[in-house]
């Protein structure tokens, strides 16, 4: 299927922590109790192209939303309908806080964030399914594996982010 975004990025950005909650996420990964670091998850989608409805061939215009379950959320998050193109500008962008523990962790172990693309149509449940994005959270994972890192990436300036910007 044609690309359904041009530009998504997913980010994590961390809340101001403490000298000893950075030194502790060193042997959190061992204890029964550890500690929750509060992380912030964004997803960004500014645009999309080449979006095709099925039914209504290569010059038919879409009115696209996306749909997308965040990582600890079992809520779907969407966003506003753009109507009448096949180039969306989306300019859609989503924060949630997220727990970081030794279990979270390992969910973005070799996982992804899945991004769903919709046309819009008239009447209800009759909206049709353009596409599927699938999002790599690896690197986030590989990111904050290592309490060592991870304590360096919470001290750090900037945020960890990922881009996919060719979808």
């Amino acid at each position: 299927w044609p690309p359904a975004s041009q530009k998504i990025s997913v980010g994590v950005n961390k809340q101001p922590v403490s000298t000893s909650v950075s030194r502790s996420l060193l042997t959190q990964m061992g204890t029964s109790e550890e500690e929750e670091l509060l992380l912030h998850v964004l997803l960004m989608v500014p645009e999309g192209a080449d979006f095709v409805p099925g039914d209504a061939g290569l010059h038919g215009s879409c009115n696209v939303y996306l749909n997308c379950k965040l990582l600890s959320t079992e809520e779907a998050t969407r966003s506003a309908v753009v109507w009448g193109t096949r180039q969306p500008i989306f300019r859609f962008s989503q924060v949630t806080p997220m727990s970081l523990t030794s279990k979270q962790l390992e969910r973005l172990k070799n996982n992804v964030m899945v991004v769903e693309a919709w046309n819009k149509r008239p009447g209800p449940g009759r909206d049709q399914l353009l596409g599927l994005v699938k999002l790599p959270l690896h690197q986030f994972y590989l990111s904050f594996k290592d309490p060592k890192i991870s304590a360096l990436l919470l001290q750090a300036q900037y945020p960890v982010v990922a881009v996919d910007s060719s979808l």
